[in-house]
């Protein structure tokens, strides 16, 4: 984990890379803004172009806040 600034996410976010297991919760790609959402402690993927995958953690959204409310 890398602690770094983010301007999307308007402070300092803490930074992963492929293959950091991370916490449940979604991670977006902030080469190429694609999400993903680990549902348990797992490791994040890697890019497979040869590029080093970084990722962020995104907050909940109101919609996955409820689900898991729900599950609860």
């Amino acid at each position: 984990m890398i602690d770094e600034f983010v301007p999307e996410l308007g402070s300092s976010s803490p930074m992963y890379v492929a293959g950091n297991r991370v916490p449940p919760g979604s991670y977006v790609n902030i080469e190429t803004g694609r999400v993903i959402v680990v549902t348990h402690y797992d490791t994040l993927p890697a890019s497979l172009d040869g590029r080093v995958a970084a990722y962020v953690q995104r907050p909940q959204t109101w919609a996955e806040i409820n689900r898991s409310q729900q599950s609860h």
